[in-house]
């Protein structure tokens, strides 16, 4: 009886999991949502002739299959728009961002699919995400699968009307803090970087952003997507004058290939600065791989930055004619990571008060290359 009573067990325990792995999620792994769609709200959100499929409230939770062709976003979060919850859901075919959260906070966006957005995207696509977080605080975006769009994976940025960031009208001027990007998968996104978080706009602030144990894919080999490589890279950046991206940690994450290096903290604008950054713990592989066989993308005017592929570029894009007062990206912490099959591995360029330490280095020609930087420790 007790060795039947144990094969029984045995039998219900490999049922369930079979249908977990069916239909849940587990960590770093996401399936489409096979629920219906629900009853949202949808139509013009209130931006020129910007619509949405789903237009959220506040304390909402959405979920299900979202087919956002014909509108310019999937999952719209507007300003003021908080306590709202996407999870379990299936987003695509939207022209621009495939959830879209504007000037707000206590936003959380989990366990979700999308593909195959950002086919028409509204405005700058270097700035536009999959899914995209702008002057929005206090939030998280994890455990999501976000795999062939034809945008950045995901952005968070801070807000500004000075320059355009998909948002075709003026918007009011926001920064951001405290947003989470934790566990996710970003593959084969093409047309901008697979994670960004940028102070967007001049004056504008990015603060105390976590990036943590994602995985972030880019072309290798001439591998490419209908609108061209794969770019992958996680960015920390301030590019306007005297913006600031500060206390910013990318922590724990797994970068392989694409056309940028593999982890970026840089500036380029006067008086921009990048602050207390940190870097902890990363592997990174082939990254900037495609640089060797394609003209140079989004960095084409970065003068600062080494021709060869690095496996991490920490720099500021100081040009003195056009540069005053001159950017700084300063006191950056280095621990940890892992870098594999790069020219350089970690590349420094005008950084102050760095600390690198207890790196590893496999098939990397030179370890670390400083031009015009001091360091605290190596």
């Amino acid at each position: 009886m007790a060795t039947k009573n144990n094969a029984l067990i045995i039998v219900a325990v490999v049922v369930v999991f079979v249908a977990g792995l069916l239909g849940g999620y587990y960590i770093g792994l996401n399936h489409p949502s096979s629920k219906p769609a629900q009853s949202y709200a949808s139509g013009k959100i209130g931006i020129g002739e910007m619509t949405a499929k789903v237009i959220a409230k506040s304390n909402e939770l959405i979920t299900g299959n979202i087919n956002a062709s014909g509108y310019t976003v999937g999952v719209y979060i507007g300003p003021g728009v908080t306590n709202v919850t996407v999870t379990d859901a299936n987003i695509s075919n939207a022209n621009s961002e495939g959830i879209l959260v504007l000037e707000t906070s206590d936003i959380s966006i989990t366990s979700n699919y999308l593909t195959n957005n950002g086919l028409n995207p509204n405005g700058d696509g270097a700035i536009i995400g999959t899914i995209g977080l702008y002057g929005t605080s206090n939030s998280t975006v994890a455990f999501n699968n976000i795999v062939k769009n034809n945008v950045s994976g995901i952005v968070v940025a801070s807000e500004s009307p000075v320059v355009p960031d998909g948002i075709s009208s003026k918007v009011k001027p926001m920064n951001s803090t405290g947003v989470i990007l934790n566990g996710n998968i970003v593959e084969e996104d093409a047309g901008g970087c697979g994670i960004v978080v940028v102070a967007w706009g001049p004056l504008m602030t990015i603060t105390d952003a976590l990036v943590m144990d994602n995985y972030v894919t880019g072309s290798t080999f001439g591998q490419h997507g209908p609108t061209g490589p794969y770019v992958g890279t996680i960015v920390v950046a301030a590019d306007f004058p005297f913006s600031q991206a500060d206390n910013n940690t990318i922590m724990g994450n797994t970068v392989i290939g694409g056309l940028e290096d593999g982890i970026i903290i840089n500036n380029q604008a006067s008086g921009a600065k990048d602050l207390h950054n940190s870097i902890i713990n990363n592997y990174v592989s082939n990254a900037a791989f495609q640089r060797l066989n394609l003209p140079p993308f989004d960095n084409a005017t970065d003068m600062n930055l080494a021709n060869e592929t690095n496996g991490i570029a920490v720099y500021s894009n100081w040009i003195p004619q056009n540069n005053n007062p001159p950017p700084e990206v300063n006191f950056t912490v280095i621990i940890g990571n892992e870098i594999v099959d790069e020219q350089i591995g970690i590349w420094l360029a005008n950084a102050g008060m760095y600390s690198v330490f207890n790196n590893s280095f496999v098939s990397v020609q030179t370890n670390m290359i400083s031009h015009n930087g001091e360091s605290t420790t190596t």
